[in-house]
């Protein structure tokens, strides 16, 4: 059975119950959540990671912009975090 895009899709209630059955039980209750507008408040403490952008010449500082985009590294000194 494949998935169907809820968003875009109109399906039966029984499929929608077999949809939602397969998602995770914590995702199933976001998605009760943020369906009433609610707002989550997430709060990232550590990341590592690069952006990549496409090739882009001509632009004055894109290579310094490149460079400094593909070794990100980011950590929260916040007491949540700890």
């Amino acid at each position: 059975m494949s998935v169907p895009d809820p968003v875009s899709v109109s399906f039966s209630a029984a499929e929608e119950a077999a949809w939602y059955a397969r998602l995770p039980t914590m995702f199933r209750r976001q998605v009760r959540i943020g369906s009433y507008g609610s707002w989550y408040n997430y709060y990232l403490c550590e990341f590592s990671g690069d952006i990549q952008l496409p090739e882009l010449d001509g632009i004055p500082g894109i290579k310094e912009l490149t460079r400094q985009l593909g070794n990100l590294r980011f950590h929260s000194r916040a007491p949540r975090c700890q």
